[in-house]
């Protein structure tokens, strides 16, 4: 009993030192790794503790010869309560564990729904590209489709008599085209209508409409000093000091000699073309003879017959109203043949060839024309960048000819040339109302395009009376206006304007000229016309000027004059 309790001791000594060194703690397995080595003893313990021989097999060798009783169930080595402490161990490292595994699927699921997303944003880019490709291709072809409707516009422009629901730009420039008209009827119309258009009427059995119209222009002209006009001032005629006519006192004369008729026939053409003819004269001609002032035909851009040369801008009006205008104005009529191309919307080209006329001085001092051979060729150019501004440039290049007294038989010639610059600027930023005009010529033989130059004659060259050679002459001119409207619409009952302007003639005198040729001349006028109902103007309007000779002898004249104008 004593060997057998010893024995008992000795194994719970040996389980308890297993223990201990083991590491297993009593209270329990902190952490994963001491869960781990509580597992490892626990497997441990009961193979130890079988494989080891008792002390009662090596002292009882009789015990050999007896059967060998069945295994007994190994002991426990944990207690109740570590066994507890295990099962508490086991349980929250489960729950730990399934806490991992709910994270890892929840961010799998994540992961799974990103990847989804960006499937679905691939997707939607792929199918937005395609989108934008197919948007871009339907952009050309409607960029292409507008490109060739515009082109169409511009070719229907010129036959289109009426626009609907217009814009505020197009009836602004429309109003100021009415109100140049009225103040020069015979310009030629930028829309050829091809049916019925404002005013006309239908003639019976044709597909034509014709519009009859005119003015009537009445003036009293009081001349204060000595001038070579009683019914207009013409610089040029200005005495100086000392010439015949110095002295000639004041004087008063009423006319209505620029008082004009004019008919405007439109009508279809071959192809259905729009054709215009418009034929205009005045009685402003010798004797109170009735002279011709326009008549030309016109079919889209071609046009031909008289009217103001495409070196000239009339739509730089200087907005004076004696009948002769501003000594440096270009207004030029002859007939010619011209072709107009708009380019653009705001530009337009023209070219033309026309009437190569000249007036030259003879080697006596008696004027001469030319003998014309090669006509005049011309280019113009008019840009209109908005409603409120229009510039305008043009160009031209003569052969001048001539035959003087003294060398008969004998013609002279010379290449002139010319320049010139013009244009208007409306709604000023201080006075939406007034309007600034201006235009500059220059050149070599161009005196019959510069008002006053053209009106004297013989300055566009000279015979040399030494050699009986033919020499152009050089001009250039200028002239600016400031209009000031005081009250009113152009064009309207109670419209009040004035108009400040001047204007510079020069002519380089060359040396075999006598002292009394024409070197300078300068012009002054300030007006005030009233519109007292539609297509009327009652206006009063003062006059300056001077004039200088080559030897710089000088003479100056005023004028006031008086108009009254009605347009139908």
């Amino acid at each position: 009993m004593r060997h057998g309790s010893h024995d008992n001791r000795v194994r719970e000594s040996d389980a308890e030192k297993r223990q201990r060194t083991s590491g297993i703690p009593r209270a329990g397995c902190p952490g994963q790794f001491g869960l781990a080595a509580c597992l490892l003893v626990l497997l441990a313990s009961p193979l130890h503790a079988q494989n080891t021989p008792s002390p009662t097999d090596t002292t009882d060798p009789s015990s050999a010869k007896k059967p060998v009783p069945a295994k007994k169930r190994p002991k426990d080595p944990f207690t109740a309560a570590q066994r507890r402490e295990i099962e508490k161990l086991f349980d929250e490292e489960r729950r730990v564990l399934a806490a991992q595994r709910e994270t890892l699927e929840a961010a799998a699921k994540e992961l799974q729904a990103e990847r989804e997303k960006l499937e679905r944003e691939k997707a939607g880019v792929e199918a937005q590209r395609v989108q934008n490709e197919e948007r871009a291709m339907k952009l050309d072809a409607l960029v292409k489709e507008v490109e060739r409707h515009r082109i169409r516009l511009d070719e229907m422009e010129q036959s289109l008599p009426v626009l609907s629901q217009p814009s505020k730009e197009f009836v602004d420039r429309l109003a100021r085209l009415e109100d140049a008209n009225k103040k020069k009827p015979d310009l030629p119309a930028d829309i050829v209508s091809a049916g019925d258009f404002p005013g006309s009427i239908r003639i019976p059995g044709s597909p034509a409409a014709i519009k009859f119209g005119g003015s009537v222009w009445v003036s009293a002209v009081n001349t204060l000093d000595a001038l070579g006009s009683d019914d207009r001032f013409l610089t040029f005629s200005i005495p100086v000091v000392g010439d015949p006519g110095a002295e000639k006192g004041p004087r008063t004369s009423f006319w209505a000699k620029p008082s004009a008729l004019n008919f405007d026939v439109r009508t279809k053409g071959p192809g259905d073309r729009a054709i215009r003819a418009f034929v205009e004269g005045d009685f402003a001609g010798a004797s109170d003879g009735f002279r011709l002032r326009h008549a030309y035909v016109q079919v889209g851009g071609l046009l031909a017959g008289q009217t103001w040369s495409t070196f000239s801008d009339p739509d730089a009006d200087s907005g004076d109203i004696d009948f002769e205008g501003v000594n440096a104005e270009n207004v030029q009529r002859q007939a010619q043949f011209r072709y107009t191309q708009r380019l653009s919307q705001a530009f337009r080209l023209a070219a033309s060839v026309e009437y190569p006329n000249a007036s030259l001085t003879d080697t006596d001092g008696k004027t001469v024309r030319s003998v014309n051979q090669i006509p005049d060729l011309m280019v113009r150019g008019t840009w209109t960048p908005s409603s409120a501004a229009r510039l305008q440039g043009s160009a031209v290049l003569r052969n001048i000819r001539g035959e003087s007294a003294s060398r008969p038989n004998e013609i002279g010639h010379e290449t002139g040339w010319g320049l010139s610059a013009s244009g208007t600027v409306s709604e000023l930023s201080w006075a939406k109302g007034d309007i600034f005009t201006f235009q500059v010529n220059a050149g070599e033989g161009i005196a019959r395009f510069i008002s006053d130059l053209n009106s004297a004659g013989g300055q566009d060259g000279a015979f040399d009376p030494a050699t009986g050679d033919l020499v152009l002459l050089r001009h250039w001119g200028w002239f600016g206006s400031y209009l000031h409207r005081w009250s009113g619409a152009a064009g309207m009952p109670g419209y009040l304007r004035s108009s400040l302007i001047w204007g510079t003639v020069r002519v380089d005198n060359l040396d075999f000229q006598p002292a009394s040729a024409y070197k300078r001349t300068n012009r002054l006028s300030l007006n005030l016309a009233w519109t007292p109902f539609r297509n009327s103007e009652v206006g009063a309007q003062y006059i300056w000027g001077e004039r200088v000779n080559k030897n710089d002898a000088s003479g100056q004249a005023r004028q006031f004059q008086l108009r009254a104008r009605y347009l139908f």
